[in-house]
């Protein structure tokens, strides 16, 4: 049965109503299913990727902070080291030490008779001690400011077996030290 225009003129307007609902509604259905349905179903996958992608994003954000934090302790971590080996060095410098007290002498008006080093004694795991004798002279104040700037250079100096002669009453009388200064390397 063919569909002439005829026909179609001779329905009443309810039928044609009818016919082109049906008929939008069999195309809006065609195009929900064909069309509509499958780009919401790849726009729901590309959310899910994209929110996936933007919690590793957060993830590789925190990594990266949390590596510039790791960076900047390393950092100060190795400040620390240089200024650990400062004050406990892996060789002995003996000439240096040797001549930081004598400067600290001459600074503090002290005369030495004797500086000499003993060779080093192994002490634990970590370090050695290497001992130096000294025999000086000079004013007591004086005498205490050189071993008060002697502990208090940046490496590890330890005065021990301190002795004292001589010295009168009175301001210009000069006494006799001898001790045993006593520095760390490590191994």
């Amino acid at each position: 049965m063919a569909l002439n225009m005829e026909f179609v003129e001779k329905m009443p307007v309810s039928q044609k109503l009818i016919i082109l609902v049906g008929i939008i509604l069999v195309l809006g259905g065609l195009w929900y299913y064909m069309m509509y349905e499958p780009l919401q179903t790849e726009l729901a996958q590309k959310e899910e990727e994209f929110d996936k992608e933007n919690e590793t994003l957060k993830e590789l954000k925190r990594r990266k902070e949390d590596l510039n934090n790791m960076k900047s302790r390393i950092e100060e971590l190795e400040d620390e080291l240089k200024e650990m080996r400062r004050a406990l060095p892996k060789d002995a410098e003996i000439g240096q030490i040797l001549l930081t007290f004598d400067d600290l002498g001459k600074k503090n008006g002290i005369e030495f008779s004797r500086i000499t080093p003993k060779g080093k004694s192994a002490v634990g795991n970590l370090y050695r001690k290497v001992p130096i004798e000294l025999d000086f002279n000079g004013n007591y104040r004086w005498v205490m400011r050189f071993f008060y700037e002697v502990v208090n250079i940046r490496r590890i100096v330890k005065v021990t077996d301190i002795r004292m002669k001589g010295g009168k009453r009175g301001s210009g009388s000069r006494i006799n030290v001898s001790c045993q200064a006593t520095t760390y390397i490590s191994y």
